[in-house]
């Protein structure tokens, strides 16, 4: 049998497929609170010996139970085991479409309990039964969750009796539950929560139609604890970013489709199996947006493309395993504590001579990995390509306040005399404005937009107008602009139209209509889809004009030069 049947073989024999029948069915509250819990693991190695050849092939494990929401700002109870040594957590609730971020706030494993958090509000929430509610034996309960299939959208309930208690005080119960039930309610038939799965029999014993669960008086004090605890801020912030809605989405297509992509690894057919999986294991490889586990996924796909790809005397299995080597390296630099964790990271990258075992499988060790970890010790965490560091356009819309320094000089003169009428002030002016645009890039970018600032203030004209009085000086700007960022520092020019002049509108010297010239320089701090900025700037704008009658002709002449401080707030999407 030739090598990639037979890993095939043996990693897809216990697995069983059920047809989906659609079907119009109602649900209680407490069927509609229950919600399947995903978690995402380490990379493993499983050792498979062909023609006297051993291959250590890289598994992700990814895998999926039950839970049961109990509050509705988002607190989910589940077994702790289906959780345990997860890098990520992942909860789909359902009539939610997609896969939501979520932190273990608690976990106890010798009671197998756990408490999740996800952020949002709920309108489906379960009740926990009195914990000093007394169960009977042969009362009749019900087990909820999501059993076997990780895709399907709705909770299964399996009916049983409670058979009894175990000398630990767990429940016995008589009924038949399934890989996926893990960490799901089991209920009684008023609906309230009598305790969460968390075994089921071991038929390979020859037990059959037995489970285990915890009951509602084990978790009722962490559940009435986290239900008032204020979820920690670093958390709130991790629930709240593209990072983390990015990993949940990872999360969930392996747990979902990663069984076949690993059968297409090893099949040495390309990642197709799903294209959204295959997208988001690009964006969690490269660019950006990449992270630890998504680099995992992806050396772990690549890796067992070389195995097989070398099997079949495939010319192209070098290409595929410098790729694996490659994104394990980036992996182990930004999460040191990988070179000791994970096998799959040592043999990789040939740490502590781990390729000798496997010399005749792997080849030669590859981009200079022949000698032991020592080499990553120094090594800086991957620096994205100037490519990768440009990222989509992203419009924004934002507001300013810009403090002024107004330095205005002007002139009259009436043709014909040799006394023009000149004057000079310098004041202070308070604007307010908005901004629009696109920005693109990242450490590296730029952006382009349009902006518009409107302000006003006073002063006294004096003797230098030939008729001393007050002026209400009022001024609009609007125009391009265009810049450059690198990192949090930005520069831009901008070309904005001002329209200024005395706010009684009287026909004199105070007026200003033409083109600003200017420029901003400062910093620009982003926090998602929000983004603070502390700019100076300058411009200046120059204008001329005459008006005349039948007894003389007046020519005036203003100038501005401006300097300001901007505060100013945006959103993007």
């Amino acid at each position: 049998m030739k090598l990639w049947a037979l890993i095939t073989s043996v990693l897809l024999s216990s697995l069983i497929c059920f047809p989906a029948v659609a079907a119009e069915l109602s649900y209680t509250d407490t069927d509609r609170a229950t919600v399947r819990v995903l978690a995402l693991g380490q990379v493993d190695v499983e050792v498979f010996e062909h023609d006297e050849v051993k291959y250590p092939v890289a598994i992700p494990l990814a895998g999926h139970g039950s839970g049961v929401l109990i509050s509705s700002d988002g607190l989910i109870l589940t077994a702790q085991h289906v959780v345990a040594d997860s890098r990520s957590v992942a909860v789909m609730v359902s009539g939610f479409p997609k896969a939501l971020p979520a932190v273990v706030v608690f976990q106890n494993p010798t009671s197998d309990v756990a408490l999740l958090r996800v952020l949002g509000t709920y309108t489906h929430v379960a009740k926990l039964a009195d914990a000093s509610a007394p169960l009977a034996v042969r009362q009749t309960v019900f087990a909820i969750g999501y059993p076997l299939d990780a895709r399907r959208t709705d909770p299964q309930s399996t009916q049983g009796i409670v058979s009894g208690l175990l000398p630990d005080g767990s429940l016995q119960l008589g009924m038949n539950v399934n890989p996926g039930n893990s960490g799901g309610p089991v209920v009684d038939e008023e609906g309230l929560v009598r305790g969460i799965v968390v075994a089921r029999s071991r038929v390979e014993e020859g037990a059959v139609g037995l489970a285990y669960a915890v009951p509602v008086d084990r978790f009722t004090g962490p559940v009435n604890l986290y239900q008032t605890k204020p979820l920690p801020s670093d958390k709130q912030r991790y629930l709240g970013s593209n990072s983390a809605q990015r990993l949940a989405s990872l999360t969930q297509l392996m747990s979902q489709f990663g069984l076949e992509v690993l059968e297409a690894s090893l099949s040495g057919e390309n990642l197709e199996v799903d294209a959204s999986l295959k997208q988001s294991l690009d964006d969690s490889s490269d660019g950006i947006h990449a992270s630890v586990d998504g680099r995992l996924m992806s050396a772990a796909m690549h890796w067992n493309q070389a195995l097989v790809g070398r099997a079949r005397g495939d010319s192209e299995w070098q290409k595929a395993q410098l790729r694996a080597v490659q994104l394990a390296k980036q992996a182990a630099a930004l999460e040191p504590a990988l070179r000791k964790d994970s096998k799959f990271i040592q043999i990789a990258l040939n740490l502590d001579g781990h390729w000798k075992e496997f010399q005749t499988a792997l080849g030669p060790p590859v981009d200079g990995y022949s000698t032991s970890g020592s080499q990553l010790e120094d090594k800086e965490p991957p620096t994205p390509s100037r490519w990768e560091r440009l990222r989509p356009l992203r419009w924004f819309v934002g507001a300013e306040f810009a403090p002024t320094q107004l330095f205005l000089s002007w002139s009259q003169e009436v043709r014909g005399t040799r006394s023009p009428i000149k004057g000079d002030t310098d004041l202070y002016m308070p604007s307010w404005g908005a901004r629009a645009g696109l920005h693109f890039g990242h450490q590296l970018g730029g952006t382009v937009g349009v902006e518009f600032q409107r302000g006003s203030t006073s002063f006294e004209c004096g003797d230098n107008c030939g008729f001393g009085r007050n002026v209400e000086w009022e001024q609009t700007l609007v125009g391009p602009f265009a810049g450059l960022r690198v990192s949090n520092f930005y520069a831009a020019g901008k070309l904005l139209h001002i329209s200024a002049s005395d706010g009684e509108e009287r026909d004199d010297l105070f007026q200003l209509s033409g083109w600003a010239l200017g420029f901003d320089v400062g910093l620009v701090i982003e926090f998602e889809h929000i983004g603070l900025g502390l700019t100076g700037g300058m411009y200046w704008a120059s204008g001329e004009a005459s008006r005349g009658n039948s007894f003389a002709t007046v020519d005036y002449t203003t100038e501005l030069f401006a300097r300001h401080l901007s505060l100013s707030v945006e959103g993007s999407i």
